[in-house]
């Protein structure tokens, strides 16, 4: 069961069901109605077209649609999903439901996480799955993988893309070893490390100021860049 939207999400879903496996995405209007591959089809239409089970959802944790196909056997796996999971629902997982995080844990909680990368001129990227609880980015690590990004990596759609593809090789193999009965140690987040990153958003925090100097200029300019409306400026 797969919750959020994007590329990654469709993608994934796609790879999952060409394998003949079970899989049911649930992601809200929000996402379903997001443009993807360079706004070839939006998420609910590259779905259809692909036969991928799916549902838009207004609240999962109550929605009788997603509660009904969650089974003993069900991995949960979240993908940027635009819901609070609430504890009862989280219980109906026994712990296989998990979050995908880009960024280090404790260290990188909360949103905006390819906008702040660039801003902080931070090159190393993550695939991470981590237990979802009821604290924000707070559950036990699962499994993880390091990496860089190439310099070719400028803007937030430059990471997202080899980003995707780094997590379809770590999703694939981590798949493959639920499949050949793997156990994985789980890690516990050390809280002393933890910093939380806001999320962004454009039309609020997009205004660049001119004093700043000019590597400055171009981190925050590259931070706010496509997929997003752009760096903006007050003229006169």
């Amino acid at each position: 069961m797969l919750f959020g939207g994007g590329e990654l999400l469709a993608e994934f879903a796609l790879k999952v069901n060409k394998e003949g496996r079970a899989v049911f995405v649930v992601t809200s209007e929000r996402h379903a109605k997001e443009d993807i591959f360079d706004k070839a089809a939006t998420l609910a239409d590259f779905l259809k077209s692909k036969g991928i089970d799916f549902t838009i959802s207004q609240d999962i944790n109550t929605d009788e649609a997603v509660l009904s196909k969650i089974t003993e056997n069900t991995l949960g796996l979240s993908m940027g999903s635009a819901w609070i999971f609430k504890p009862g629902f989280i219980d109906l997982f026994s712990g296989k439901l998990l979050n995908l995080h880009e960024t280090k844990l404790p260290q990188d909680r909360g949103g905006g996480g390819l906008s702040w990368v660039i801003l902080r001129n931070e090159r190393m990227g993550l695939s991470l799955l981590h237990m979802v609880e009821v604290g924000v980015d707070s559950g036990y690590i699962v499994a993880y993988e390091e990496y860089f990004y190439p310099p070719s990596c400028r803007l937030p759609v430059d990471h997202q893309r080899y980003s995707t593809s780094r997590y379809l090789s770590f999703l694939e193999n981590f798949i493959k070893d639920i499949d050949e009965g793997r156990n994985f140690p789980l890690t516990a987040q050390q809280e002393y490390f933890s910093s939380y990153w806001p999320r962004l958003n454009t039309d609020k925090h997009g205004y660049i100021d001119w004093s700043w100097k000019l590597t400055d200029l171009e981190k925050f300019i590259n931070a706010f860049d496509d997929p997003y409306k752009g760096a903006i400026t007050f003229v006169n």
